[in-house]
């Protein structure tokens, strides 16, 4: 697949798990729309570094990127099933996608 594909699907991923981020723990269908989003988020930021010729040798922004959106997908779990931490959660996966859009910007 084509880098601006890639990289379309996974901006349009991530504005979709923004938009659903606020309703995990009200509805059903907006959990399933996050971590279909979430899904999609982490096979095409795979797909991106495979298209920046790095999938030999991934770099250490790239590891650390990934286990940062499991940690996204844990505490989404956890909203869903936790009512309680919504307000947590919700902070600290913004949080999260703040430091996850300056890791791909500037890969240190």
């Amino acid at each position: 697949m084509d880098y601006a594909l890639f990289k379309a699907v996974h901006y349009l991923s991530i504005g979709g798990m923004v938009f659903t981020l606020a309703g995990i723990a009200l509805n059903k269908k907006s959990f399933l729309a996050f971590m279909v989003f979430w899904i999609l988020a982490l096979v095409t930021s795979f797909g991106l570094v495979s298209a920046l010729g790095l999938h030999e040798n991934f770099p250490q922004w790239a590891n650390t990127k990934f286990y940062l959106w499991i940690v996204m997908g844990v505490l989404a779990i956890a909203m869903k099933f936790k009512p309680k931490l919504q307000q947590f959660a919700s902070s600290i996966i913004s949080l999260l996608l703040v430091i996850i859009t300056f890791l791909a910007v500037y890969k240190p």
